[in-house]
């Protein structure tokens, strides 16, 4: 359960991120070179992002890597 919600609060933290910078969940798994499918299954909680994955988003969001795990 704990592994869940940490799942959907780095999603979430990713999500409003790309609403912040107006980038769609399409722009951002173009500029990390992931499928759009493959990340959609990480933005909905079904599969959880690995380290290589949240750093190539925070690096393409220009972000700290903890604004994404919630840590800031």
């Amino acid at each position: 359960m704990i592994h869940t919600t940490r799942r959907v609060m780095v999603a979430t933290a990713i999500m409003a991120q790309l609403r912040a910078q107006r980038m769609t969940p399409e722009d951002l798994a173009q500029a990390i070179g992931l499928p759009a499918d493959d990340l959609a299954e990480r933005l909905n909680g079904a599969v959880a992002f690995d380290v290589d994955e949240l750093d190539a988003i925070a690096v393409a969001l220009r972000v700290e890597i903890d604004a994404l795990l919630g840590t800031r």
